[in-house]
């Protein structure tokens, strides 16, 4: 699947995950503030000092994944079949 469309559901799956769980977003939050200090923002060298917010980040995309699931199914169907 392209990034284009990968990026938007997993935006929108993020921000109905923070909204159903905000005591989820405030951990996180916390996490980001307490590693930051407010002066600047995070860049991927901070991944390994911010193990909530990645945990965040993969529940995200395994709760609600940008690609079709399945795939193998289909495929052991085609494989098996006759023409």
């Amino acid at each position: 699947m392209h990034t284009y469309i990968q990026t938007p559901s997993s935006i929108t799956a993020f921000i109905l995950a923070m909204t159903l769980y905000p005591d989820v977003q405030a951990r996180g939050h916390a996490e980001v503030q307490s590693l930051l200090d407010n002066h600047r923002l995070p860049m991927s060298s901070d991944r390994a000092s911010l193990p909530y917010v990645n945990a965040i980040v993969k529940e995200i995309l395994r709760w609600n994944p940008a690609v079709p699931l399945g795939e193998s199914e289909l495929m052991y169907v085609v494989h098996t079949s006759r023409f």
